[in-house]
């Protein structure tokens, strides 16, 4: 089934599922990048720290660590436990 998740403030650039599959991440030219709740379609975390439009974004295999991107070259990784 199909789902909106709505709470970004502008494009949304890239969107990739966590390793668990309970969660989605999503990045935007808003400068953020929030994790969702598949099942609920709440946003769990909005995580601010980009100088520059959000855009990439991925997890470690584990589900441990989520690395993001943006347009600045800029790399940022966070702790998800």
């Amino acid at each position: 089934a199909a789902a909106t998740l709505e709470g970004h403030q502008d494009r949304v650039c890239n969107v990739v599922f966590h390793p668990s599959c309970r969660f989605v991440a999503s990045t935007s030219f808003d400068k953020t990048w929030r994790l969702w709740d598949v099942e609920t379609q709440e946003c769990l975390l909005e995580q601010e720290g980009h100088i520059r439009e959000a855009y990439g974004i991925d997890f470690h295999p584990d589900g441990s660590l989520a690395c993001t991107t943006d347009l600045s070259g800029m790399a940022r990784v966070w702790d998800m436990r």
